[in-house]
Formats: structure tokens, C-alpha cells, sequence
């Protein structure tokens, strides 16, 4: 870079069809701002300034988009941290302009919290995560509607599983019953579930293949409660542990950790923080689930017990959850020192007993 070469700094506020742009240089002072088709972005916003160019956006829903076009035609693209940045830029009157150059002038000052931008790769995995998780919801959704058809008639499902092989049997046999209108809607939901069934093995496919081939994952996957689908989600949000300077870290960024008021000498803790990734924290939370359904570690079994007793399923289950993290603190350390949980088990009563 030229000793005399200017910088510039952009905050882009991104919507769906368009975006709000505000140009300011090093002092502050706003050289340019205006509206861009979301299409024209990467050709006609680096050409308005000569020099280095700094660009921040917030999240939003098609942030992936926007920064795959820009992100070889800026010097260095940052991610608002939109939660933080709120805090430090509230205003009574909100516009795109003002989003904009707020976003701009923070950056200048140096003042921004920013957000992790993942590579490319980890980008594509959670995609892939988040896919099954929603084809799951739907499987969900279809059997709720089932079990409803099934009350509006009178009759309660005598299966466990709904879409089992031999419930959908009996549902066939059942709705030849029915009016013809309940009769369509059972096939309809059985139709739609068949293929959703088959998607979601196609994609678990695709997923087991990716845990196989990352040793991050693997050494998640051998702790208890925690299979191939849930060790790959987790590691793809973690994507680097040295992300976190310590496992207090990690526990406030899987949004387990409890917020906390102090004043006048007293403390008070108060609700789990949401701010992090909600889907390490829904990894950690099934992981919980998970060990309390196969007993796999009967010291997790005992403690989830015990906190069930006084506080109920729902606070017992998040304990148990937080325990997964902070257990010594099993899955920082595992990534960090990259053992597996027995190996790390092992050595960790050699340490209490010497």
C-alpha cells in the first residue's frame, strides 16, 4: 500500500433487493452515500473511491451472498456484530442512511464489535446442518398433523412412531373409515413424510461422510450423548477453539452461561445470555437429552437427577447441558489438547489421584 494512499470506509445497511451505502474517509468526513441494487454492488460500489477500502456490513439473512460478490473487491470486509453494535450506536430515529454511516464511522473509530466470518467450506457444512434440522422440524410437523386427524375421528395412534412401517400400515387400514376428505389428508401427510424420510438419509449420508473426515469431529463424537450429526454441528460453529481465549468463552458463546447484576456488593444471576450461536447451544442441549435416554455416563445421569428433583425436567436438562461444557471442561479441552473423552477421562482421574 501507497504511503499517501487514502482509506476509506463503507457501511453498507444490506436489505433483500437493495442496500444503504455511506462512504466516509479517515477524518470522518462523509464523502458519498446512496442506494445500490443488491445485483450492481460488486461492480459499481469499489469503483466510487481510489484507495484502500474498508467495508462493514451487519447480519442479515443474505449476508452470505453479498459478501461471496464483494469479498475480492474490498481490502477488508468485517461483519457487524449486530446485538453490540445496537448497544453502542442506539439511536431514537433509525434509517438505512444513518445504519449506514453509523456502520461507517464505528469502523473509522475503530469502536465496532465484529462477528466471525467462517470460511467457505464451514459455511457449506452448516447449510448442510441446518437443512436436516429443518427437514426433521417438518417430519415433526407432518406427525403432529397425523396424531390431530387421528383425534378429530376419535382414535389415538396405538404406536410409538407414527411413521413407523406398521403404524403407516394401520393408518391406511384406519382411514378407509374416515370421510374421504380425512382419508386424503392422511395419505397427503404419509406421501410428504416418505419423502421426507428419504432426504433426510440422503443428507445423513452426506453427513456422516463429512464427521469421517474431520478429526475435530471425531474427537467430539466420542464423548457421551454426542453422535456423528450433533459432533459435526458442533465443531463447524466452533470451527477453531483457539476462537476462544478460555472455556468461559465458549460457554457464553453456546448460550449457556447465566447473565449476571452486580451492585452494592450483591449479585444476582439472571437469565441465560442469547447471544452466540443458538445452534451450538441446541448441540449441547440434544447432547443432554441424549445421555439421559441411553444412561451413557451415569455420573451426567446422577447429576440431572438430582437438579430434576428440586428444579424440574426443563432447568435440570440446561444444567446438564452446561455440565457437557464445563465437565473439565470436556469438549474445550478435548479440541484444545485433541483427546478423545476417554483418553481425557483417563487422565483426568490420574491427575485427582495424584
Amino acid at each position: 500500500m501507497s504511503i499517501c494512499e487514502k482509506t476509506y470506509y463503507i457501511g453498507l445497511d444490506v436489505h433483500k433487493n437493495y442496500s444503504t451505502y455511506a462512504i466516509m474517509d479517515k477524518e470522518g468526513n462523509l464523502f458519498k452515500e446512496g442506494n445500490l441494487i443488491n445485483d450492481e454492488l460488486s461492480t459499481k460500489l469499489p469503483s466510487f473511491v481510489e484507495g484502500r477500502k474498508i467495508l462493514t456490513m451487519e447480519t442479515t439473512r443474505n449476508w452470505y451472498a453479498i459478501y461471496d460478490t464483494l469479498e475480492d473487491k474490498f481490502d477488508r470486509i468485517y461483519l457487524a456484530n449486530t446485538y453490540k453494535a445496537k448497544i453502542i450506536a442506539e439511536a431514537k430515529i433509525k434509517t438505512d442512511k444513518i445504519a449506514a454511516k453509523h456502520l461507517a464511522d464505528l469502523t473509522r473509530a475503530n469502536l465496532l464489535p465484529y462477528a466471525y466470518i467462517p470460511p467457505r467450506e464451514v459455511r457449506d457444512k452448516r447449510e448442510i446442518l441446518r437443512c436436516r434440522f429443518s427437514l426433521v422440524k417438518m417430519k415433526s410437523i407432518i406427525k403432529n398433523k397425523l396424531h390431530a386427524v387421528l383425534s378429530k375421528n376419535g382414535y389415538i395412534c396405538p404406536y410409538t412412531d407414527i411413521l413407523g412401517i406398521r403404524s403407516i400400515e394401520w393408518l391406511k387400514e384406519i382411514s378407509e373409515r374416515f370421510y374421504f376428505t380425512y382419508r386424503m389428508e392422511i395419505n397427503s401427510y404419509i406421501e410428504i413424510a416418505k419423502l421426507i424420510k428419504d432426504k433426510i438419509s440422503d443428507i445423513d449420508k452426506q453427513i456422516k461422510e463429512m464427521a469421517m473426515e474431520s478429526e475435530e469431529a471425531k474427537i467430539v463424537e466420542s464423548h457421551p450423548g454426542i453422535g456423528y450429526y450433533l459432533s459435526l454441528l458442533i465443531t463447524t460453529e466452533i470451527v477453531d477453539i483457539e476462537r476462544f481465549a478460555n472455556v468461559k468463552k465458549l460457554i457464553k458463546y453456546s448460550r449457556l452461561a447465566p447473565g449476571v447484576y452486580s451492585s452494592g456488593g450483591k449479585r444476582y444471576y439472571t437469565h441465560l445470555v442469547k447471544e452466540g450461536s443458538k445452534w451450538l447451544s441446541y448441540g449441547f442441549v440434544e447432547a443432554a437429552k441424549s445421555i439421559i435416554r441411553s444412561r451413557s455416563d451415569e455420573e451426567m445421569v446422577e447429576y440431572y437427577s438430582r437438579i430434576k428433583s428440586k428444579h424440574g425436567h426443563g432447568a435440570a436438562t440446561i444444567s446438564l447441558a452446561r455440565k457437557v461444557l464445563i465437565n473439565v471442561i470436556n469438549v474445550y479441552y478435548m479440541l484444545k489438547y485433541r483427546r478423545r473423552y476417554e483418553e481425557f477421562k483417563a487422565n483426568r482421574r490420574g491427575q485427582v489421584a495424584s
